[in-house]
């Protein structure tokens, strides 16, 4: 069977990391995992040391940077396809199996990727990367891959020379570019296949000078000069949105200048719930959960019910609480409907376990 080789490189502990370990774990297949731990951090090491079967490659100490380590895990692991997960991100059940069986299905597909969803510090869901879309030209204007979701051959990797380990920022939508401007053959999954942490320290939020001259450099070299203005105003405006004070004036402006909201499984920007949304959320604890909260804005307009498993939603303050007929054990998906009624606007902001 196919071999997948994923780098997790660690530039600091995180109280994510337990879960990133968790879901490469509960991953089927071949499966060569390398951890690149820079941190210094005895919790890393700790932490890695009860998950020491998982590991094909392991190495702590210092290294020239995200880069270059995730580089590194991939020279020391064979698979034949790679990716890599950063510390505070992690996969949904089953991932793997869905990107292996699409590279199963055609021997000339290079790359698969699929949604991601997002979470917070604390580990609750609240939305989905909504600039997620099938890659093809549109990867000139703007990264709509998420890398964690995203997994491609190491002979195509190659032909479209590797990762850049002088980037710091950008080696993602870099990468993708050249494996596009290489001829390599995309394929979409419409699933979500990994977990995003967007919050404190999230490099990619933000725009400071090193990440701008990073995407400037590439909209210059890869994006139509017809398209270079709407790039940059793109990155431009979401990193100005996501810095505003307070988060209702970020929320106005960010309705107000949309001219099209785009939506992935009925969440738009920052938790906007469409007409109909489909939340899909997984744990990873020891100990199966029984219960789920899930808080909205605009609560009054919206309605919550179980898809799977079976469930009862009620009431209870402001948010919503969905005890299952059955515990969901660690490596399980549960699927939970939206209704938006009315004109009433109303965003998700957080679903969790209880």
């Amino acid at each position: 069977m196919t071999t997948f080789s994923i780098s997790v490189p660690v530039g600091a502990y995180h109280e994510l990391m337990p879960t990133c370990l968790s879901s490469l774990a509960s991953q089927k297949g071949p499966l060569q995992v390398a951890l690149l731990d820079a941190s210094g951090d005895p919790r890393v090491a700790a932490l890695a040391d009860g998950f020491a079967g998982l590991f094909a490659y392991r190495r702590h100490g210092p290294d020239a940077g995200q880069s270059a380590a995730i580089i590194e895990g991939w020279e020391k692991t064979g698979g034949e396809i790679l990716g890599w997960l950063n510390a505070d991100d992690f996969l949904f059940p089953g991932a793997i199996e869905k990107a292996r069986a699409e590279f199963l299905s055609a021997a000339d597909v290079d790359v698969v990727a699929g949604h991601s969803a997002i979470c917070d510090e604390k580990g609750r869901m609240t939305g989905y990367h909504w600039a997620v879309a099938p890659p093809d030209e549109n990867l000139r204007a703007g990264c709509v891959i998420s890398q964690p979701s995203c997994f491609f051959r190491r002979d195509a990797y190659e032909k479209a020379g590797g990762l850049d380990r002088d980037l710091h920022y950008t080696m993602d939508w870099d990468l993708w570019l050249r494996l596009l401007e290489s001829g390599a053959r995309f394929r979409f999954i419409d699933e979500a296949l990994s977990v995003v942490y967007w919050g404190a320290g999230t490099k990619t939020l933000g725009l400071n000078a090193a990440r701008r001259r990073e995407l400037f450099r590439l909209i210059e070299i890869h994006t139509p000069p017809g398209l270079r203005f709407r790039a940059r105003r793109g990155f431009v405006l979401r990193a100005f949105l996501d810095e505003l004070k307070p988060r209702s004036l970020s929320l106005f402006l960010e309705d107000r200048l949309r001219r099209k909201t785009p939506h992935v499984f009925g969440l738009g920007p920052r938790g906007a719930i469409d007409r109909n949304a489909r939340l899909f959320w997984t744990h990873y604890d020891k100990a199966a959960r029984a219960r789920m909260r899930i808080e909205t804005t605009g609560a009054g307009a919206v309605e919550v019910r179980a898809g799977f498993p079976d469930a009862a939603v009620r009431r209870e303050g402001g948010a919503f609480i969905v005890d299952f007929q059955e515990p969901v054990p660690a490596g399980c998906v549960a699927e939970i409907l939206l209704r938006r009624f009315g004109s009433e606007k109303a965003r998700l902001v957080s679903c969790a376990w209880l």
